[in-house]
């Protein structure tokens, strides 16, 4: 039981430091994406407002429609773009690499005990020690890695004994979770793009 104890207590700090660098890696993704996509939606509204100013282009769709289709635009990304900032992902990365960082002294004290040759009485309590440093850890921060992120993590170390993951489901379950991260801006950059075309095809 307190072998058992020593390895789980190492095994919990290695995979919640693990995922919350996933983490903070994945919150600065989105930090770009969504900067990246409220640029895009700009330019949307500036392009749409060049129609205003081009014959040729300003035949195909009538002054009015034009006029509410660039109002609309022009609330929608003010509406992304305040929603996306209340959101802070960087500020929330920072703060999870910051717990990530410091889990990481008791994850390399952890990993020295359960190889260490020491009495197991005394390895023992110092795992109790370490699990209670490791509760006070996670208590000081205020944000939580999500559960992609610990299943990315997984995932990316597949091969270890304790990770029951073949290479495959691995490979897929990482990808599934690349793609769900970008999918929503994906949404927001395509969508326009397509309504436009069938206004202009209309």
């Amino acid at each position: 039981m307190k072998e058992k104890f020593i390895k789980v207590t190492y095994q919990q700090i290695w995979k919640t430091r693990g995922a919350r660098f996933v983490a903070h890696a994945n919150y600065l993704k989105q930090n770009k994406s969504s900067s990246f996509t409220i640029a895009i939606l700009s330019a949307y509204v500036i392009v749409m407002s060049l129609f205003f100013i081009s014959p040729s282009l300003n035949s195909k769709i009538n002054n009015g429609d034009l006029s509410l289709i660039t109002l609309a635009a022009s609330l929608l990304t003010v509406i992304f773009s305040q929603i996306e900032s209340s959101k802070d992902y960087k500020l929330k990365a920072e703060k999870l690499h910051q717990n990530a960082m410091e889990l990481s002294d008791i994850y390399h004290e952890s990993q020295a005990l359960l190889f260490s040759d020491d009495d197991l009485n005394d390895r023992y309590k110092m795992a109790q020690d370490i699990s209670k440093r490791y509760n006070s850890i996670i208590q000081k921060c205020d944000e939580n890695h999500n559960d992609y992120d610990y299943k990315f993590f997984l995932a990316s170390n597949w091969t270890d004994d304790d990770i029951k993951l073949t290479k495959r489901q691995a490979g897929w379950t990482k990808f599934c979770i690349s793609i769900r991260i970008r999918y929503y801006y994906a949404i927001w950059i395509l969508t326009p793009v397509i309504l436009f075309a069938i206004l202009t095809c209309l």
